[in-house]
């Protein structure tokens, strides 16, 4: 490793100035303002006027602070330290997922400070790291660091709904030889479980109508059901997770649950679940649909489909029933499975097909994304460990994870950061988490970061000279 105690006091009185420190704030805070949830293309935009604008005002960060940027057609952007034709990348994204006012402390798109907690949709997930990445390379340019190689900052604007993105930036520019993305948690993920997506199509009752989940990757929230009868409470069964209303002939179901990522589903109760439940209880749909949609959404190892498994590296597969509609006559039910390398993904969807037709369904829209596992004893690799150690302290040990990151789609690409785990969960059980209502990062794991980042780049450098 480099001069470690000496980089670590320099780091130290860069973070300390005042003008750093605020500097920084308001940058996140100018980001979090621009409410940059993916939407259709129009204009030029591939994903909506929102993510166009975010990124415009990230490179205009960088410019302000003297880097050169470069716009890639709005799919995503760079800002580039150092000129050598080998680079480092650090990978970001700018995109979030939707965010209502309901159940936050305040506006998810305006940041509130509390204490430490910098509170706003997209903090952690991803605004905050690109940051602490950004001042990473602020702390580097202004101390004169001189790397064997580039360092690309990546900009991405369609993070959370597919990651086109990064296919436009491989078409227009070559993959880095190494790359993290601050996405996660520390230590450093060098393993991500495959992912399989697809949706359930399968026949409800004549006239019901369920709508549910706000994000394919997400934990539904919410649920709705539409019933064409009036219902009486009164010979209903009671459950603290549903509400009724009566009106003009018909009955509104409604179901709140909490929501947390599908890779972490633990944490979360799935209002679909509960939804179809109090349906299937109560009769008010007796359809094998809202059955099956009852038991395979009120669990999340996959065992309603017969697709549990489970291995060392690992662990279990996931599988989360995340949106759901209605579309003539038929419920629309998409799961997000995240499933453990050594499982057989021709073998889950086989086993996905013949529960549907089971059912008088079909499976559609199926997407595959595989994982991927990198050699923990790298130089790049150790490099980034021996920074996290040096600055967090204790066993910084290499992990893997069911969380979709950029990893999977830029090549020689690993998860970073920039979430520390002790400083998770300071909002309570179900909020402050990527996702989730008070979304926050940490002052600590935003100047963390800069530290991390920096010792990880002057590490593998190290290694190369």
């Amino acid at each position: 490793m480099p001069d470690t105690v000496g980089i670590m006091n320099e780091l130290a009185a860069f973070l300390r100035r005042p003008d750093i420190a605020a500097e920084m704030e308001d940058d996140l805070r100018t980001l979090v303002a621009v409410p940059s949830v993916g939407a259709p293309g129009e204009g030029g935009y591939p994903f909506g006027p929102a993510c166009a604008a975010v990124l415009d005002a990230a490179l205009a960060l960088g410019e302000k602070y003297g880097f050169a940027t470069e716009n890639h057609a709005y799919y995503c952007g760079s800002i580039l330290y150092g000129d050598a034709e080998k680079e480092l990348g650090i990978v970001t994204h700018l995109d979030v997922v939707p965010a209502s006012k309901e159940g936050w402390t305040g506006d998810p798109f305006t940041l509130l400070r509390d204490g430490d907690l910098l509170i706003g949709r997209g903090t952690e997930d991803d605004k905050g790291p690109f940051i602490a990445s950004l001042y990473t390379l602020r702390f580097l340019k202004e101390t004169r660091r001189a790397l064997p190689f580039a360092v690309r900052l990546i900009l991405g604007c369609d993070e959370e709904s597919g990651c086109t993105d990064l296919a436009h930036y491989l078409s227009v520019r070559s993959a880095p030889f190494f790359a993290f993305t601050p996405d996660s948690e520390y230590p450093v993920c060098i393993g991500e479980k495959g992912m399989y997506g697809f949706d359930l199509v399968v026949p409800c009752d004549a006239g019901t109508e369920i709508t549910g989940g706000s994000a394919p990757n997400a934990v539904p929230a919410s649920a709705r059901a539409v019933l064409r009868a009036c219902a009486d409470p009164g010979v209903l069964l009671y459950d603290e997770q549903i509400t009724l209303e009566s009106a003009a002939g018909e009955t509104a179901v409604h179901a709140e649950g909490l929501t947390a990522h599908a890779a972490m589903p633990e944490s979360g109760v799935n209002a679909i679940g509960a939804l179809c439940r109090y349906l299937a209880a109560n009769r008010l749909d007796g359809s094998a649909g809202v059955r099956f949609l009852a038991e395979s959404c009120s669990e999340y190892l996959g065992k309603a489909f017969g697709i549990d498994c489970s291995d060392d590296a690992f662990g279990y597969l996931t599988c989360v029933g995340s949106t759901v509609h209605t579309r003539e006559g038929m419920l629309v039910q998409n799961y997000n499975v995240r499933y453990p390398m050594s499982a057989d993904i021709g073998e889950i969807r086989r086993r996905v097909a013949e529960k549907a037709a089971s059912l008088g369904g079909r499976v559609e829209n199926e997407s595959v994304s595989a994982g991927y596992y990198k050699d923990p004893d790298s130089a790049e690799i150790r490099a980034l460990t021996e920074a996290c150690g040096t600055v967090l302290g204790g066993p910084c040990a290499p992990y893997t994870m069911g969380g979709g990151t950029y990893a999977r789609h830029m090549p020689g690409t690993v998860a970073f950061g920039a979430a520390i785990p002790a400083l998770r969960g300071l909002r309570g059980e179900g909020r402050g988490g990527a996702h989730q209502v008070d979304e926050y990062i940490t002052v600590t794991e935003l100047e963390c970061g800069v530290k991390i980042f920096t010792l990880s780049l002057l590490g593998i450098a190290e290694a190369q000279s």
